[in-house]
């Protein structure tokens, strides 16, 4: 077990009050449900792209749809909740906002904040653990994330469930025993637990490589961020990804893992080795190539290449201190400025695998400066996605934090996963 997961599975567990709230969560013993209008539910759009619809509730038919881009994540009123059955999920009616009056599809974009359609087990319910690893999370007060124990299930087997409910979007199962006891688990489907689609590790080995796409990785998209200079907000994106089941590679500067918020956001990553990978951005992010660069330890001209190579080594260092975990073999160009003689010294330093991308958000640039706004990000990265792609972000990025529930989900309903770098080359 790492040497934090033991921490947080024996952390204080958040409990939920058994109080009935209207909105089952469980689809299978419910039709529809209509809360009353004199008691309007906050509800939460996400940035992105929304589709809301006149319809009926009870047959799901529609009758006109409207779509909107909703710029930041905004907060309305929705006054009833219904399990549409012919279209298989639950759909909220908007009292306030761009779509007021019409139905949305619950989602990880489009929810109640907080908890809605609780439903308790009586007797309990035995909830099926998959092969995989599983996460059970628990919220604090405010259904914000608090803790997020990890079970490595060998043997496909079951643990009881007390209630379901929807939090925040996703449905989940109360687990009252056996490992994950005291935990939310997300649904996988009926009775099911969900178990997480990516993978890190196990590394890349072979020879040296350029990687800005892996074409015959499949139906997966990685998810890279680097972390050097602005750090806000890199802990919140850490906790959104988790949260969602997302694994991403992360691309730290020795200079930025040195800072507070750097350290910070590497010491939580470090108690998710499933979730979290790293690869090395050099300590002083330093045009390898022409020189200069972010830092007054880069060279005006030219670094040579025990530069390059001691560049790699203090990062290396410095990753490995904070999180137990290697760098090796990936490595990210500073301002993907690269050719052959750093590769070369790269390959020498331990890192023959030089990890570019095929799509850019930008998302260094502020709106404020010609920067893309959160629809944009989505817009770009969903839109473009292939098989294999390699997204370029930044746990800094102005406006990265708000563009990824739609960017997670938009991705998902194509039919890719989201993941890792060593995930796409496992696959390749």
């Amino acid at each position: 077990m790492h040497r934090r997961q033991l921490a947080i599975l024996m952390a204080g567990l958040v409990l939920l009050s058994a109080v009935t709230i209207p909105g089952l969560a469980d689809p299978a013993s419910v039709a529809a449900v209509s809360p009353s209008p004199s008691a309007p539910m906050a509800m939460r759009l996400e940035a992105g792209r929304h589709t809301g619809h006149a319809m009926n509730p009870t047959t799901g038919a529609i009758s006109t749809s409207r779509a909107v881009a909703v710029s930041s994540p905004t907060t309305v009123q929705a006054t009833q909740r219904a399990w549409v059955a012919s279209r298989g999920g639950f759909f909220l009616r908007m009292s306030g906002g761009p779509l007021s009056g019409l139905w949305i599809r619950e989602s990880i974009v489009a929810y109640v904040i907080g908890v809605v359609g609780q439903q308790s087990f009586s007797p309990e319910r035995a909830i099926a653990l998959p092969v995989g690893k599983v996460i059970g999370y628990t919220f604090d007060a405010g259904w914000k994330l608090s803790t997020a124990p990890i079970l490595t299930v060998t043997t496909a087997t079951s643990a009881p469930a007390s209630m379901a409910a929807a939090i925040n979007g996703t449905t989940y199962y109360r687990i009252s025993g056996g490992p994950l006891a005291n935990t939310w688990v997300p649904s996988g489907g009926s009775s099911r637990a969900r178990t997480l689609a990516c993978h890190t590790g196990p590394r890349a080995t072979g020879g040296p490589a350029i990687w800005s796409r892996l074409t015959s990785a499949g139906a997966e998209v990685a998810l890279t961020f680097d972390i050097g200079g602005r750090t806000d907000p890199a802990l919140a994106i850490a906790k959104r990804l988790l949260l969602n089941g997302v694994c991403a590679t992360i691309f730290p500067t020795g200079d930025a893992a040195q800072t507070a918020a750097g350290n910070a956001v590497l010491e939580f990553m470090d108690s998710f080795p499933a979730v979290f990978e790293f690869g090395n951005h050099t300590q002083d992010h330093c045009d390898l190539v022409n020189g200069g660069g972010g830092s007054t330890s880069c060279p005006a001209t030219r670094p040579s290449s025990s530069f390059v190579a001691s560049q790699m080594a203090s990062t290396e260092e410095i990753v490995h201190a904070i999180t137990g975990l290697t760098t090796q073999p990936y490595w990210r160009p500073p301002y993907g400025s690269h050719d052959q003689g750093v590769r070369i010294a790269a390959w020498q330093a331990g890192y023959p695998k030089t990890v570019m991308w095929d799509i850019d958000t930008i998302d260094w640039r502020p709106a404020a400066d010609n920067g893309p706004t959160a629809v944009q990000i989505v817009d770009k990265v969903v839109g473009r996605a292939a098989n294999g792609s390699i997204v370029l972000m930044h746990l800094g990025g102005y406006n990265t934090y708000p563009a990824l529930p739609s960017m997670i989900l938009g991705l998902r309903n194509r039919g890719f996963v989201p993941t890792t770098i060593s995930d796409l080359a496992d696959g390749s």
